[in-house]
């Protein structure tokens, strides 16, 4: 599992978000559904992985 910064470009403002997945598609469409949930209109999603951010390596753990 990735940590990905998405983004979608919408009429008002252009919603972003953090999503945990396994890949680019799967955290696009999970983007996508959290937009369609908070009735937000969008016309495009993209999404980016975030490995390090200021020199510190981003690591993700399951919390049980």
């Amino acid at each position: 599992m990735y940590l990905w910064d998405c983004y979608a470009v919408s009429v008002d403002y252009d919603p972003t978000g953090l999503v945990v997945a396994r890949d680019e598609e799967a955290a696009i469409e999970k983007f996508k559904n959290q937009l369609a949930e908070a009735h937000i209109w969008h016309g495009s999603v993209s999404a980016e992985k975030v490995d390090e951010i200021g020199g510190y390596k981003i690591t993700l753990t399951k919390v049980k």
